[in-house]
Formats: structure tokens, sequence, C-alpha cells
């Protein structure tokens, strides 16, 4: 049997969300935001509580493994199988006013967004910006691994 691609399916997701009609808090025409082009990487990955798994090998030996590793792993993987493009991953967020990325954190995360901020631990909200980025936002990361599946 064939498993599921992961990130296809949260893509799949991102865009139903994004244009799901009864949406609250959402454009009408969401931003588009351009992840890959001609196998070379449009934005960079940027984690504000990183897993393991975006983090170098070196680094990696120091950390205990987290729930979220095989999520992210999943996320490279099919990223670079759909795109052919390979993604950097920061393992935090630019100091400065944040450029176009695909961001993952909670809502405290984000203070340049309006977000809610009471999200259960299994919940997330993937949003758009006209500043070319994809914002997934979750109550933890529970809600950050389904967000990505």
């Amino acid at each position: 049997m064939k498993q599921p691609r992961p990130v296809l399916s949260f893509l799949i997701v991102a865009t139903c969300a994004v244009l799901w009609p009864g949406s609250a808090n959402l454009q009408a025409q969401p931003p588009a935001v351009t992840l890959a082009k001609d196998g070379k990487p449009s934005l960079t990955i940027y984690f504000a509580s990183p897993p393991s798994a975006a983090v170098p090998e070196k680094k990696k030996a120091k950390q205990n493994p987290r729930p979220l590793d095989q999520a992210v792993a999943d996320l490279r993987r099919v990223l670079k199988q759909m795109s052919g493009a390979e993604f950097a991953f920061q393992d935090r967020f630019p100091d400065s006013q944040p450029k176009a990325g695909l961001y993952l954190g909670t809502a405290k995360d984000f203070p340049w967004l309006d977000l809610p901020k009471d999200l259960d631990a299994e919940e997330f909200v993937l949003r758009t910006t006209k500043d070319s980025q994809i914002v997934v936002v979750a109550g933890g990361e529970t809600g950050l691994s389904h967000a990505i599946y």
C-alpha cells in the first residue's frame, strides 16, 4: 500500500484553510507564496523552537528526540521530492523584520501578526502574508505535527 505524502497533505490543507469561504479572519484572496522554482528553494524554513531533525548532526547527540522530529524529517524529505529543492532550516526566527519563509511556532513567537493566542496543544492555524511568509501556528508540538501532516 502506498503511503500518503505528508507535505502534500499539508499543502492541500493549507490551501483549503486559506480558501475556505466560511473561515473567520481570512482574506478573500490570500497572498500567493512560492515554495520553490526550477529546483531551487524560494524561502527558508524557520523554527521558533527547533526539533532535533532541524539541527545539524553535531548538535543532535546532545538533545533528546522529540515527537515532532519525524514530522520535520518527513517535511524535509517530501519538499525535496516535490520540488527538487534542498530547503535551508534555521533554528530560530530572524532578528529583524521577518523575511520570506515558512515559519513554525506558537502564537507568542509571531508578535508581528494578529493570531489566536489561546490554541489548544493539538490546534493549529495556517496563514500566508503579503511578505511571502507561510505561518504555521500551533498550541504545541502536537499541533505543529498535525499541521505538517
